[in-house]
């Protein structure tokens, strides 16, 4: 479903939510479960979209070379703002954005650093790192700081290391130290799921065999796509919400996208976006049917 039609969905269903608050015969009950499911399709296609996509900022993100050398101690470091010149291009290119917060650590005299990955499509990942607020410096002890810049090197220090820990990315003395200074060819990208058939090639009970679920082993592969075909046709033919709900919450249906989660994710998918858009259409077409009664009237 694209931000578009999430768009003209929303819109539907707020005017649908209108006209049902004064309709007395409204069932209620069923109208929350197919909101449920509405919104359950759409919480799911956004993680998807943010797994996605953060597959692709990590095939483009190569390691950070440690340019920075603490004078006190001689060991080397990647700056704040290296790292992020080298991560902000490409992760807001892909749809991501980073925040940071703080948030109470559980441990007294620690400090909780927050980084909230938020990707365009709605999903978004939190993590957290803490760290005890030290007031001593970095020359073993021998010169100390002020509160306030113990606190500043906390954040810069737990920022530098959630930035790199949520995008998996490495730290890096040189070019080659990890042997990753010369990336290899990406491999091409796996097939795409083929288009999908909006006739229905056999009917549910012909692919399920009554409450069996049939294994859908190698050899019989085409037989789990063919029972998402019909039961799309099924769904897509539902002309009211209470034959889509009885569609879903048939328990012979329920069965079959249990084993399509555990074996064929990518066939549960294709049935959860039917159910969605389908019902989508439903409430489009009351609605254009309410204000077509409202300018006749």
């Amino acid at each position: 479903m694209n931000a578009v039609t999430t768009v003209a969905n929303a819109g539907a269903l707020v005017s649908f939510i209108e006209r049902a608050a004064v309709d007395p015969n409204f069932d209620v009950g069923k109208f929350e479960a197919l909101l449920r499911m509405q919104m359950e399709v759409e919480r799911d296609q956004a993680r998807k979209a943010f797994n996605r996509a953060m597959a692709a900022c990590q095939a483009e993100m190569e390691p950070v070379i440690r340019t920075a050398q603490n004078k006190h101690l001689g060991n080397k470091y990647a700056k704040l703002e290296t790292i992020d010149r080298q991560m902000r291009p490409i992760y807001t290119r892909h749809g991501f954005s980073m925040r940071f917060g703080s948030a109470p650590s559980p441990r007294e005299g620690d400090m909780r650093i927050t980084c909230t990955v938020a990707h365009e499509a709605g999903f978004y990942e939190e993590n957290y790192l803490d760290a005890p607020v030290s007031l001593t410096g970095s020359q073993g002890g021998r010169m100390s700081v002020t509160p306030v810049q113990a606190v500043g090197s906390n954040i810069t220090y737990l920022r530098r290391y959630l930035s790199t820990m949520c995008f998996n990315m490495v730290l890096a003395d040189d070019e080659d130290d990890d042997g990753e200074g010369s990336r290899r060819p990406q491999q091409p990208a796996a097939r795409p799921y083929p288009a999908r058939r909006m006739d229905p090639v056999a009917s549910m009970d012909e692919v399920l065999k009554g409450d069996s679920i049939p294994d859908f082993d190698a050899p019989k592969v085409d037989k789990a796509l063919e029972g998402v075909q019909a039961l799309e046709a099924r769904i897509r033919a539902a002309g009211t919400e209470d034959e889509l709900h009885e569609i879903a919450g048939s328990a012979q249906v329920a069965k079959q996208r249990a084993w399509l989660t555990k074996h064929r994710p990518e066939l549960e998918e294709v049935v959860a976006s039917a159910l969605g858009e389908r019902y989508a259409e439903i409430v489009a077409a009351r609605q254009e049917e309410h204000e077509a009664n409202e300018v006749v009237a």
